[in-house]
């Protein structure tokens, strides 16, 4: 297939179209084997027209294209009634079948009034604690000021006077010499509180220099390999270069992990190793994908082409 197909393209979409009449895009979508957007009678006419005309056999792209089908009407076939639905209906007749019943009602509406009235009383008998223990605590207010006063009266009392005498010198002398102390004391404290201070602020950025090196290293990936489970058209663009290649094979196709990549499939029944990971597909539709810096991204075709400068290859 991939000869017949190889000599389809040297011919030319334009080429092609001219001579059939067919759609371009239809003839671009056959050519790199994109089925979507399309019906199965309306494809295999396509291919039909195309191996009279051309004198090729496309019988591998027939027998491509009536898997693809396949998997589309067993996708259909399995959305077209999902068991959410069953689930709400059933829960829907059962909401209605307990409504009807006069009894359930009634034991609802009691059950609601019942959980009104006993937060109320709660609330109320709260409100009553409240009240009594402010009382309370204002009347022992009262009685502890008023014992307070009567103490004072009896303590407070006129007494004669004592004769004072005055400081000596040397007694008011002594507190100065203390109050000095302590202020030099505490002068040395706080030259040893900066000192510390200062000794944190330069371990801390000591610190921070040895972590940044460790926060600049980037993803470093070896391998970058697609893995074909059967015969696939593999095609992929360097966006550095701007170089296209494609190829069909069943062999493993290696490319160079440290460049970006479009990369376009015709279905998706292979596996794709990024360094240690290795991710499997199973689909009988196209996958496009979009690698840079390690990381292989599933992109929608409608991206593929915005990336690949508006084309569709």
């Amino acid at each position: 297939m991939a000869e017949n197909l190889d000599k389809l393209r040297a011919v030319g979409a334009q080429k092609i179209h001219e001579q059939t009449h067919i759609s371009l895009k239809y003839i671009d979508a056959i050519l790199y084997e994109s089925f979507e957007g399309m019906q199965k009678v309306q494809l295999m006419g396509f291919i039909s027209i195309l191996e009279r005309e051309y004198h090729v056999d496309l019988s591998d792209l027939r027998a491509q294209a009536q898997v693809y089908f396949q998997a589309q009407k067993e996708l259909q076939s399995q959305e077209e009634e999902p068991d959410y639905k069953k689930k709400l209906l059933v829960s829907q007749t059962s909401k209605t079948m307990w409504l009807k019943d006069p009894r359930i009602v009634l034991a609802l509406i009691g059950g609601v009034v019942a959980v009104i009235a006993a937060v109320w009383f709660s609330s109320y008998d709260k409100t009553q604690y409240e009240t009594s223990s402010s009382t309370q605590e204002v009347a022992l207010a009262d009685t502890t000021s008023s014992k307070g006063i009567q103490e004072k009266e009896h303590t407070i009392q006129p007494t004669q006077p004592k004769e004072q005498k005055q400081p000596d010198t040397k007694i008011a002398l002594t507190p100065s010499k203390e109050q000095n102390a302590t202020t030099t004391v505490s002068s040395e404290q706080n030259e040893t509180v900066v000192d510390s201070k200062e000794q944190n602020a330069t371990q801390i950025e000591q610190k921070q220099e040895k972590v940044q090196p460790l926060e600049n290293k980037q993803l470093v990936v070896e391998t970058l390999k697609i893995i074909p489970r059967k015969k696939v058209w593999i095609g992929y663009i360097d966006r550095k270069t701007r170089k296209h290649r494609q190829k069909t094979t069943r062999r493993v196709v290696r490319l160079d992990p440290k460049k970006e990549y479009l990369i376009a499939l015709g279905h998706g029944y292979v596996d794709i190793v990024v360094g240690k990971k290795k991710k499997h597909f199973k689909t009988a539709s196209h996958l496009r994908f979009h690698y840079k810096d390690g990381v292989l991204t599933p992109i929608s075709k409608k991206r593929f082409i915005a990336l690949n400068q508006g084309k569709i290859w």
